[in-house]
Formats: structure tokens, C-alpha cells, sequence
């Protein structure tokens, strides 16, 4: 004879209500009113969403009511901000500090250089690089901004003075200061800046430190 424990019955517990989210909904359009797709929404006081907020096709992107306040700013290739706008009006201060409105982001033209940073010797595509372009005036700096190429070496970099200024619309020249480890440094170049749109292209060539071994070579297709 052996004892089996029952189960014990079954106990109804209470409903778990979830209440709504708070959203705040941004609308990023270009100085005509028109939406701007793929635009990236960040904000320095909330580092976590780098690079994860895009508009969609109609300009638009909400997200669940983050910490605030906060400062947001859209970027989208050859373009800069101009104003934080709700209901229509432009905000004197940028700082956003509830959900209970919809946020609009103005961006306009800027001028932009498209820069491609390759080895000096096997032209292959330096991603590690950093570069800066400090921006001039009568030979006068008058602003900086950073960038970091992609996969590709390239870079698209909008010619505004991200140390905190506006756009610089009367610029001309720019000089373009790459560095990389194993690599001369720093690689300097100082170019003439003419029309805005489409963007100038500038090769950067870096020269490997003396004594810096390269494998040289080409790909073939086996004979199976």
C-alpha cells in the first residue's frame, strides 16, 4: 500500500492590469515640412539609445516615455537641426520634459564633405580610424566636428560645429586631421569647400609606420 499526494486544487488568482504606457512621439521633417525616413533620434542625457531610434517613412517614431528632462536631437546624412518644435511653435528652451505633447524636430541642408580613408599601400579600408574636421574661416578656426568611417572607410560628415555652435554656412576651407594606430600621425589635409549638395569626396591615404609588414597578394578561383 503506498500514499500518493493530490494535487492541490487550483486557485483563481486576481487579474493583472497593465496600465498604459506613456509614448513620446517624434515627427522629424525638413524646413518645408516634409518628412524626413531613417533619421536617428539621440540624446545626451540618455546615452542607452544611440544608434536604436529611426524615423519611419513617414518621419515618425515613438518610444516609451523616457527619463526626463532630456535634450533630443535627429540626424539624417547632409543635414542639421534648427529647432524643436510643438504645435507648431519653436521651443526657446530644448530641454523636453514630459510625453503629454508630440515632439517635431526640424532639420535643414548642411553642407557636407564624404570622406574615404584607405592604407597608402594596399588601399585596403582603415574602419578604425578617428578623424576630425576642424573648420575654417580667413584661416581662422572657427569650429570642429568628429567622425568615425564604417566598415568601408567611409565616412559622410556634415560640415557643422558640433563643439556646440550652429552651422557654419560661410566656410572655406576645412582641414581634415585622421589618426590611427600604426600609422604615421597625424594625417593632415586642408581642402577648399565649395557647393553643399551633393557632398565633396576626399581620399585620405595614411602611411604605415616604418617597418610595418603588409601581405600583398590577389584572390583566384581554385580549378575544382
Amino acid at each position: 500500500q503506498q500514499e500518493v499526494a493530490l494535487p492541490a486544487p487550483s486557485i483563481t488568482l486576481p487579474d493583472i492590469v497593465l496600465q498604459p504606457v506613456s509614448r513620446l512621439v517624434f515627427h522629424v521633417v525638413d524646413v518645408g515640412g516634409d518628412p524626413v525616413p531613417n533619421a536617428n533620434i539621440h540624446s545626451p542625457q540618455l546615452p542607452n539609445l544611440a544608434g536604436a531610434i529611426h524615423t519611419d517613412h513617414n518621419g515618425t517614431v515613438a518610444m516609451c516615455c523616457p527619463r526626463l528632462p532630456a535634450v533630443f536631437f535627429a540626424q539624417a546624412p547632409c543635414m542639421w537641426q534648427t529647432s524643436t518644435r510643438v504645435d507648431g511653435v519653436a521651443l526657446s528652451s530644448p530641454w523636453i520634459s514630459s510625453c503629454d505633447k508630440e515632439i517635431e524636430l526640424v532639420l535643414a541642408p548642411a553642407a557636407c564633405i564624404r570622406v574615404r580613408i584607405l592604407d597608402a599601400e594596399t588601399r585596403a579600408p582603415l574602419f578604425l580610424a578617428h578623424g576630425e574636421i576642424e573648420l575654417l574661416r580667413q584661416s581662422e578656426h572657427v569650429g570642429s566636428t568628429d567622425f568615425q568611417p564604417d566598415t568601408r572607410g567611409e565616412a559622410l560628415v556634415p560640415l557643422i560645429d558640433t563643439s556646440g555652435g550652429d552651422a557654419l554656412t560661410t566656410i572655406a576651407h576645412a582641414r581634415i586631421i585622421v589618426r590611427m594606430p600604426g600609422y604615421r600621425q597625424p594625417s593632415i589635409h586642408t581642402i577648399s569647400v565649395a557647393a553643399t549638395l551633393p557632398p565633396s569626396e576626399v581620399e585620405v591615404l595614411l602611411e604605415p609606420d616604418a617597418g610595418t609588414a603588409a601581405f600583398r597578394g590577389r584572390v583566384v578561383r581554385g580549378n575544382f
